[in-house]
């Protein structure tokens, strides 16, 4: 196929597939190579390994779309896709030298402009996130104080752990993780569904990498909402937790698509409302179509 040619993507012929990514070999400064294959999801058996072969498992991608406008060009079975910037930063970061990695990538995985396909797609993203043998969160690139950040989180595991409730507001090391945090990573809409349901998480800053989630401590919950938020979606308070709870607690969060403060908590919420992603229907028809089901079920106005 020729590279200047753009990517067609071919419709899944179940309601249960998902595709899968891989990322193929090649060093820092290649062109970044891909295939995208088709799986069945129900029927997948996915566990930690290599990920070298297709059958021991998949990661998950979590990380922030960036800026729409600026773009830059992947091949997938050499056609060209176009991916924002910090997905393309992400991809070159997480690639391997001598071996292919397996992914799913929202922005890749999903044929973006079905809206048919995407409202299917966004139905399974909670147990995409569950099958994966680890989600990975791209934070961003490295910057002058992120490997102290990351060397304060990496100690939390360890008996002698500095943490960070004993952290002065003004050491470097609170300011380490105050800048952290303060990354768009956090603040996205899709961030709780796509880590509470995780089996391991890994949190990649350039080309370092900490893993496993972390319990934060009352100072850290101080330094990020996310982490509070995140603490709060782990130890099963959302099982209590219905939409009058959970939109007003994670609806602030970012979304480049204003329905996604709706989808993006759906499958964490107790109630069952009947709602399904729909990305043909309008912002208003989204919100309307909650508010009817809110008081459908629950019998009553207040939300």
């Amino acid at each position: 196929m020729n590279q200047t040619q753009a990517y067609v993507y071919i419709p899944f012929g179940d309601s249960e597939q998902i595709r899968l990514l891989t990322l193929k070999a090649g060093a820092r400064d290649d062109h970044i190579q891909c295939s995208l294959n088709t799986k069945d999801l129900e029927h997948g058996e996915w566990f930690l390994g290599g990920f070298v072969e297709e059958e021991e498992g998949y990661e998950a991608l979590s990380y922030t779309w960036g800026d729409s406008s600026s773009r830059k060009v992947i091949y997938i079975n050499g056609a060209t896709v176009f991916v924002t910037e910090n997905l393309y930063t992400a991809l070159l970061h997480l690639r391997f030298e001598h071996k292919p990695r397996i992914l799913w990538v929202d922005a890749i995985c999903i044929d973006q402009q079905n809206l048919e396909e995407r409202s299917a797609q966004v139905q399974l993203m909670f147990r995409i996130y569950g099958s994966a043998a680890r989600v990975i969160v791209w934070l961003g690139e490295q910057s002058e104080d992120s490997d102290l950040a990351l060397d304060v989180i990496e100690s939390w595991s360890r008996p002698s752990a500095i943490l960070a409730d004993r952290l002065s507001t003004t050491s470097i090391e609170y300011k380490a993780l105050d800048n952290l945090f303060a990354r768009s990573w956090w603040n996205r809409s899709w961030v709780v569904q796509e880590v509470v349901n995780s089996k391991i998480v890994e949190f990649v800053v350039g080309y370092r990498c900490v893993g496993g989630y972390a319990s934060p401590s009352d100072r850290l919950r101080q330094i990020s909402s996310t982490i509070d938020e995140l603490a709060f979606a782990k130890t099963g308070s959302l099982d209590q937790g219905g939409f009058e709870v959970l939109l007003p607690k994670f609806g602030h969060r970012q979304a480049s698509d204003p329905r996604d403060k709706i989808y993006s908590i759906l499958k964490i919420v107790s109630d069952d409302l009947q709602v399904l992603p729909d990305y043909m229907k309008s912002v208003p028809e989204v919100y309307i179509d909650l508010v009817k089901a809110w008081i459908s079920t629950q019998r009553t106005l207040d939300i």
